[in-house]
């Protein structure tokens, strides 16, 4: 039994009328007619009472109708569904970040993408950058967002974001009343840092640049993420140096001062496979036109 077996079996049911039915199905009599009796042979039934003038449903053909008009739409569902799909129009999405991208650019393409995708569900799973190369590889997450530099395996990646660094400071402390800060005056401050192996592309990059300017800071405490980085900030245990991007979080008790002249960048990258299904496109060009 085919679908197209049950289309011509409700055009007759519903036409009554053989000749009617293959109008509308734009096909000719004879092959409609021929097609019922295919029909009622696999059925094993008898579907129509069929007189000189008109046609009529037996009580097999009146129960096989309702059956037959839900396979139907249920094919056409499907269909549409596929269809959607395909188009990147339906289905779900799985992002793995790295913390700092949801410190300002991933809450921005959410809501964006969220407008435009109202039937896509997305699946969110913070990680350290050096594991988003493996939860690719594993099919757990279909784009990420990490710390550049960071380990690619066989992916791509896109940078998306930049950050610059600034000096996180008790608000009380006697710097924090200039403006601007120089690398240099991180000479004589106690430091408080984030474990290096958090986002070691990240510490590496902080690292160079202080080194560039003659500055070898001793990091008293080490905190295990960049939110307890500043709680130690805020309780008169160091300075840190951070990403501005963590600037927006606005910590009582924390105050953020840009450095003059510094120009390190902390790049901020989308991962993705070499090759993509049409909703990570368009979850990616969503991803562009927000960073535009």
């Amino acid at each position: 039994m085919e679908l197209r077996h049950l289309r011509y079996f409700v055009a007759v049911a519903e036409e009554l009328h053989f000749g009617r039915a293959a109008k509308r199905l734009r096909i000719s009599q004879p092959p409609l007619s021929a097609q019922i009796r295919d029909l009622e042979d696999e059925v094993g039934a008898r579907l129509f009472e069929r007189g000189t003038r008109n046609v009529d449903l037996t009580a097999a053909g009146r129960a096989f109708f309702g059956r037959a008009k839900d396979l139907l739409a249920r094919a056409e569902a499907a269909k549409s569904e596929a269809n959607d799909i395909g188009r990147g129009e339906l289905g779900a999405i799985s992002i793995g970040y790295t913390t700092t991208a949801m410190y300002e650019l991933l809450p921005r393409v959410l809501t964006a993408f969220r407008a435009e995708r109202t039937r896509i569900g997305i699946t969110l799973a913070e990680m350290p950058s050096r594991a988003l190369a493996g939860a690719l590889d594993e099919g757990r997450i279909d784009v990420g967002f990490a710390c550049l530099p960071t380990e690619l395996g066989h992916h791509v990646a896109r940078v998306v974001d930049e950050d610059r660094m600034v000096i996180a400071l008790p608000e009380r402390h006697p710097l924090a009343r200039r403006a601007k800060l120089r690398l240099r005056d991180l000479e004589t401050l106690e430091m408080v840092g984030v474990r290096p192996t958090i986002e070691p592309g990240w510490a590496k990059a902080c690292e160079v640049a202080l080194a560039n300017a003659g500055v070898f800071p001793k990091i008293l405490q080490e905190a295990d993420t960049k939110l307890a980085l500043l709680g130690l900030v805020a309780a008169g245990l160091g300075a840190a140096v951070v990403s501005s991007s963590l600037a927006t979080l606005a910590r009582t008790g924390v105050v953020f001062r840009p450095i003059q002249g510094d120009k390190t960048r902390l790049a901020l990258g989308m991962l993705s496979r070499k090759t993509n299904g049409p909703l990570v496109k368009q979850f990616m060009r969503v991803v562009e036109s927000v960073r535009a």
